[in-house]
């Protein structure tokens, strides 16, 4: 009876997770589009032009993922390619001004992520620093306490340097 249970649970569970699920994660930017559309200012009839072609490549995405036919790489080229052709069909429903701001939408959160990252990269650079002067001016403290604040010092400089370019975006 043990066994029959788990292999029911079991059963269970592999069907559940063999369930078609929808295709939501692959076109986030263009979701940002319809539910920002006051932003960038869409009229109603780009909306659903858009919702439509969202609807197209979402099905055209499923069907390359179903096809057992294809290779990961096929796979891959071909939905890049349907995202490829999402974007110049939706490029050709927006105006000028609408393309301009959804374009730079983007630029500005991948410069704020690499600024980001240089700034973790200069704290960790600034606690090695530290460690390193600790290990090697040991014998005289006034040294060691000169040298930690100089490269306190600069460390902060560079800090608020970034942080000032980080602002601007």
């Amino acid at each position: 009876m043990k066994k029959f249970l788990i292999f029911g649970f079991a059963l269970f569970t592999m069907s559940s997770y063999a369930q078609n699920r929808p295709n939501d994660g692959n076109n986030r930017n263009v979701d940002v589009l319809i539910e920002r559309s006051d932003y960038y200012e869409i009229s109603s009839s780009q909306k659903n032009k858009i919702i439509a072609l969202k609807k197209q490549a979402s099905k055209d995405f499923e069907r390359v993922g179903r096809d057992r036919n294809l290779s990961g790489y096929e796979k891959g080229r071909r939905n890049r390619e349907i995202s490829y052709n999402l974007q110049r069909d939706i490029d050709k429903i927006l105006n000028d001004n609408q393309r301009y701001k959804w374009s730079n939408s983007h630029r500005d959160d991948y410069y704020k992520d690499r600024i980001d990252n240089r700034l973790e990269r200069l704290e960790d650079e600034y606690e090695r620093d530290i460690k390193r002067i600790e290990r090697n001016y040991s014998y005289d403290k006034n040294l060691m306490k000169r040298k930690k604040e100089i490269r306190k010092s600069q460390y902060k400089r560079d800090k608020e340097r970034l942080k000032n370019v980080k602002d601007y975006y």
